[in-house]
């Protein structure tokens, strides 16, 4: 599969990100999507998906440092295999994004900014990761999340308050 999709990249530098990328992370990618379609097939569609998207996206790929890489990889192979789901079962009808489970990262439990920002429901903290530790604006968010942008702010802003909230509970127990 790989092979096929460094053709495509005319940099030496950018064919070796994304070969770093798929050596490294492709088995979570699998397990990522696994986890939602539970089908090997449609599963492996997710994941080349996946890289097409991080190689129309090269240039936030490269700036990505490496100890966030796993949870970019692992957002995007989500919300790939959550748009073949949308396909084959209609989720028109079934609820809307924020219904769907998210992924479970490693991110710290305890206090402080980390520990609120595990704390929020998936579509939020995915959200808040795209935007602000991944650098997308938010009208990029918003279509990496199937959302209208207006709907991408107010998520946000959403997150951000359940963040501060949490930061501020966190404050008056001690």
């Amino acid at each position: 599969m790989l092979p096929i999709y460094l053709q495509t990249i005319e940099s030496d530098e950018d064919r070796s990100v994304v070969e770093r990328v798929y050596e490294r992370y492709r088995r979570l990618m699998y397990k990522v999507a696994f986890g939602f379609l539970e089908d090997p097939e449609e599963t492996e569609d997710a994941v080349q998906q996946a890289f097409l998207a991080m190689i129309e996206h090269l240039e936030k790929l490269r700036e990505v440092p490496d100890d966030k890489l796993p949870a970019y990889v692992s957002i995007i192979t989500e919300r790939k295999a959550i748009d073949i789901l949308r396909k084959k079962r209609r989720l028109e009808d079934v609820g809307s994004d924020e219904d769907m489970p998210g992924i479970e990262l490693a991110l710290p439990d305890g206090e402080g900014l980390d520990g609120a920002i595990a704390k929020l429901p998936a579509m939020h903290r995915e959200a808040i990761l795209l935007r602000y530790a991944f650098g997308y604006s938010t009208a990029e968010t918003a279509d990496m999340l199937r959302l209208k942008p207006g709907a991408a702010s107010k998520l946000i802003y959403r997150a951000k308050q359940q963040i501060e909230k949490s930061l501020t509970e966190g404050d008056d127990r001690e």
